[in-house]
């Protein structure tokens, strides 16, 4: 099973679109444009073109901004298109967003009226209707730049307006403020600026913004999950350089991970779980994350003890369910959750089969996506019928087809976004909750667990996505992405018993030559010859320990989550035919219930224990020899 952790690029579009402003080209003549470069962590990834245009009293500012990525590999390519229209005092007459962070882009039409707005979603063939209804006026860019204008010159002013942001497909309340004085240097010359303060309402997000004497931008910067990130002012040649995009640091990815100080044994098996949360930036606040199986024990602004319990429902219930309030938007399709797509009903009735127990249809859907989905760190966030189409994704896109899957059989679904244990650490991931009679439950196509998905989580944020992906993280995801350090205090497994850590305990010791885990129950004793050359190997890696010997010999220590319903035979021979392909899976005597397979230069052996997949391997010039070895250094 290959981890899915949901590194949160979809949080960084958002970001980088924010701190922009409001893209296909304005329908009236340009009067105005302008170009700028994004920066991640200082690594140019993408640019911005702003186009302005003027005629018979009304103005329309197009935006478009590209950004790609590469992480881990793989090469991830973001981009939206914003047109923005307003009358000739700056009030906004609609806006139009194309996103596209997969293959299949989503369009979003808003048309604004007095007292409310009304938005059109499209994915694919779908359209989806909604309004939103507010009270005042709403501003478009050009009225925005007068208030900045006129009224935000002093250290200490201040100014608040109303304005539809479509990346976050709602209205929302904008307070500016000035907090200083700052030149900027601009092709060789210093610019004089105001430096502004941007706080959205609802979110941890604040954006520092650099303006002209004319309230011009010339360059944002915000925080976010992989450093800071900039627009920056510049002119077209530069901006279409950065296009082609750029690697950020590893450390950027990492910072997003929160390594735990013990390793959790058999995580998916977790019935309860006590975690310590320590805020590197209290200031942000903690989102809201009491739930039905998560709860909070202490809090101040720099601590919180959250104690998670593996859902186990008291009964049974059926389906289909009533779409009645408050659950209606948890049953109804939407832009990214496609339930109504007749294939989509075909496959989920197919399924689920007969039975119309709400638990057993939502299991059996779950181990169909773990079967038939593949891992893909190329896609961002794509709406059910690409994926089901691809079958392919990360973590959000098991979560949007099981999602979808469950609403396409009328069990009322939702997409939790939070953090989940696996290879030594915690990091972003997005998995299913079904409600079942009062109880919402979790499911997990992407981390299976044997029933109810495990408690080895923390969920922050839950969503039906009826107004689509835009608020998907940018509150709690602020505040939680590259914020935290965490410790794992107790695991209770189904059994009732109990293990507790120390918050501070060491996550292995070396005793001479000896390896010890003891939250594992682990050791393994090394020959002397050999040293060790990894002892902390975390997410994206499955390994735990490796050792360098003479002659090049590699020896490593792995292990993984496995699917409960795999044979254990099967399971570990599709492991070796992965690393050793070609080289025959045979019964092995080193360790119980193991396979082994030998090659020219490589070995390895395979074996389940408990919920999880063990792997012992070494590169050797006598690789059946060196494996018997370490095998029977090994005990648990």
């Amino acid at each position: 099973m290959r981890i899915t952790y949901c590194v949160p690029l979809g949080l960084l579009l958002i970001l980088v679109v924010a701190a922009a402003r409001p893209a296909t080209c304005a329908p009236l003549p340009v009067d105005q444009e302008r170009w700028y470069v994004v920066l991640i962590a200082e690594t140019p990834v993408g640019a911005a073109h702003e186009t302005i245009a003027t005629a018979d009293g009304r103005t329309v500012t197009v935006q478009r901004m590209d950004i790609t990525l590469n992480r881990l590999g793989t090469s991830v390519t973001m981009g939206t298109v914003i047109e923005t229209r307003e009358d000739g005092r700056g009030r906004l007459l609609g806006v139009d967003q194309e996103l596209k962070v997969s293959s299949q882009a989503t369009h979003l039409a808003a048309v604004i009226e007095p007292g409310r707005v009304r938005i059109l979603d499209r994915a694919g063939d779908g359209e989806f209707s909604r309004e939103i209804e507010y009270q005042g006026e709403l501003l478009g860019p050009s009225g925005v730049l007068e208030l900045v204008r006129e009224r935000l010159r002093d250290v200490g002013d201040r100014v608040s307006y109303q304005t539809f942001r479509a990346e976050l497909a709602s209205v929302a309340s904008v307070t500016l403020e000035v907090v200083g004085h700052e030149p900027l240097t601009r092709d060789g010359e210093e610019v004089p600026t105001r430096k502004l303060e941007e706080t959205l309402s609802g979110t941890a997000l604040k954006t520092t913004v650099w303006v002209d004497d004319e309230g011009r931008q010339l360059r944002s910067a915000v925080t976010g999950p992989f450093g800071v990130m900039e627009v920056v002012g510049t002119d077209e040649a530069t901006a279409r350089l950065a296009l082609a995009g750029g690697e950020l640091p590893g450390d950027s990815y990492a910072a997003t991970l929160a390594p735990t100080q013990v390793r959790v044994r058999e995580p998916r098996a977790a019935a309860r779980v006590v975690l310590e949360l320590r805020h590197r930036n209290p200031d942000l606040g903690w989102p809201e994350m009491t739930s039905g199986h998560q709860r909070i024990l202490e809090s101040s602004p720099e601590r919180l003890v959250l104690e998670v319990r593996r859902p186990e429902p008291s009964g049974s219930t059926v389906y289909p369910v009533e779409p009645t309030e408050p659950i209606r938007q948890y049953l109804e399709p939407n832009a990214y959750l496609q339930s109504d797509d007749p294939e989509m009903r075909e496959l989920a009735r197919s399924i689920a089969g007969a039975s119309g127990d709400t638990l057993e249809a939502g299991l059996k859907l779950e181990r169909w996506v773990a079967e038939n989905m593949s891992f893909d760190m190329g896609v961002v966030m794509a709406p059910s019928n690409e994926v089901l189409d691809n079958r392919r994704g990360t973590c959000t896109e098991y979560a949007v087809l099981l999602t979808t899957l469950a609403r396409s059989l009328e069990i009322p679904a939702r997409l939790v976004m939070g953090f989940v244990y696996a290879g030594g650490i915690y990091g972003g991931h997005a998995w299913t909750e079904i409600l079942i009679g009062d109880e919402w439950v979790a499911l997990d196509g992407a981390l299976v667990s044997e029933g109810p998905a495990d408690a080895a989580r923390f969920a922050f944020q839950w969503t039906s996505l009826a107004e689509g992906i835009g608020a998907l993280n940018l509150g709690p995801g602020v505040q939680l992405f590259g914020q935290i350090d965490l410790s794992v205090l107790e695991v209770e497994r189904a059994d009732g018993t109990v293990e507790r850590f120390d918050s501070v305990a060491p996550l292995f010791t070396l005793d001479g030559d000896a390896y010890v885990n003891e939250s594992l129950g682990l050791e393994w004793r090394k020959p002397p010859e050999f040293e060790f050359a990894d002892l902390e190997i975390t997410w994206p890696e499955t390994g735990l320990v490796r050792l360098n010997g003479p002659e090049g010999r590699r020896v490593e220590l792995a292990v993984r989550d496995s699917y409960y319903w795999q044979d254990a035979d099967d399971a570990a021979r599709r492991a070796l035919r992965r690393d050793l392909p070609g080289a025959e899976a045979v019964a092995s005597s080193l360790i119980t219930g193991a396979l082994q397979a030998v090659g020219e230069r490589r070995a390895a052996l395979a074996w389940i224990r408990g919920t999880e997949l063990w792997m012992l391997s070494v590169e050797s010039p006598t690789p059946g020899g060196d494996l018997e070895r370490f095998a029977a250094a090994l005990s648990f």
